[in-house]
């Protein structure tokens, strides 16, 4: 039986700033990461810090494509409000997305 993981283990406000620490701080290490949670008084492996990154850079990448999509609904359907010629409407969604990314 496998035990728990870091995720689960540790409190919800350390692994919240985590987190943080690793979007904020891209250039951080997992042996930078490793150090912090030791600072703070937790005795964890490397390999565990490892692969608690790891979960927290796939839930990122999930939750941007996520939005990603839901971004990209939004704009067809505010489109669809100025045309119902197909071209026109997916040049006009296309012209959205790009106009709120900047």
């Amino acid at each position: 039986m496998a035990g728990k993981g870091l995720f689960e283990l540790l409190p919800k406000d350390v692994v919240g700033e985590l987190k943080n620490r690793y979007c904020n701080q891209p250039n951080l290490t997992i042996d930078d990461h490793y150090e912090w949670l030791m600072t703070q008084g937790f005795n964890v492996s490397r390999y565990a810090v490892g692969r608690l990154i790891k979960k927290i850079k796939i839930h990122n990448q999930e939750q941007n494509f996520n939005c990603e999509t839901e971004l990209k609904l939004r704009c067809l359907e505010i489109a669809s409000k100025y045309t119902e010629n197909k071209k026109e409407l997916f040049l006009l969604a296309e012209e959205l997305y790009f106009w709120t990314l900047n």
